[in-house]
């Protein structure tokens, strides 16, 4: 494998990929926002009035809020799931107290999971076990060995492929290319696993771990917030306010500027 192949992305990836960091940055605002660099700069406007005028605009964030209420909404009451045999499983009762291994309940879990699929449309939640094997289920409870769950947001699964199963024909994730870290990819199969890493400075790419889980699938789930038909890619709720917001953040600036060269007017020598 070469660097650019571990570093290519999938065409869906490439003409989503704005749109999702829109979406985001439209939720959260400020700082995030003022550097997407959203607001335009005049035909005839110099760099330093464009960097003055960027400086002070102010963000009125209309996404966050909606975003925020239809998910109080969707978990004001508990969902009710049904456990099987694994309600009495002690190690399961460990999982739904800490589902990632961060301190996070299953159910506040889902409920981050929720907002975050509401504002990109899709997420995908990966399913992982720690390497260390127990010897015995006392140590595999005493050390916290068991299966946890992590949240992967769309600009960080960077490629992906579908296989019809032969014998079903159901169509099912084959792999899928996740970015870790800078510099750092790990792509998933149905039989396993393998950790890239990306040398700075260089072309040299190491394959720094690999392991086989035997599940016969990738160990991943999309939460899909609205399904739009094209796998991968859902239906964000703030698709259009935030396209009315980024109005009001031009309205607002220019507003801004008029005022403020309406009330320090200064004579100049074209």
């Amino acid at each position: 494998m070469t660097r650019e192949e571990l570093e290519s992305t999938h065409p869906l990836y490439d003409s989503l990929r704005d749109e999702w960091l829109f979406h985001v940055r439209s939720y959260f605002g400020g700082k995030m926002y003022k550097e997407g660099n959203y607001l335009l700069q005049h035909p005839f406007e110099s760099s330093a009035n464009y960097g003055r005028r960027k400086s002070t605009s102010y963000y009125y964030n209309y996404c966050g809020p909606i975003v925020d209420i239809f998910v109080s909404h969707l978990f004001r009451k508990d969902a009710q799931r049904e456990y099987g045999s694994l309600s009495g499983d002690s190690l399961f009762r460990l999982f739904l107290s800490d589902a990632d291994l961060e301190g996070n309940t299953f159910r506040h879990f889902m409920r981050d999971a929720q907002r975050f699929a509401s504002i990109y449309g899709r997420v995908s939640i990966m399913v992982d076990k720690p390497q260390a094997l127990p010897v015995t289920r006392a140590e595999a409870e005493e050390y916290g060995i068991r299966p946890y769950v992590s949240l992967v947001t769309p600009e960080n699964l960077l490629d992906w492929s579908f296989a019809r199963l032969p014998y079903s024909g159901r169509v099912v994730l084959d792999s899928v290319k996740v970015k870790e870290a800078p510099d750092t990819y790990r792509i998933w199969n149905r039989d396993g696993w393998e950790l890239w890493q990306a040398v700075n400075g260089t072309g040299e790419i190491r394959l720094t771990d690999a392991g086989w889980h035997g599940l016969g699938e990738v160990p991943i789930v999309n939460l899909y917030n609205k399904r739009s038909g094209v796998r991968m890619a859902g239906v964000s709720d703030i698709q259009d306010i935030a396209d009315i917001n980024r109005n009001i953040y031009y309205l607002c600036s220019d507003a801004r500027e008029i005022i403020e060269n309406t009330a320090f007017p200064m004579l100049a020598v074209p």
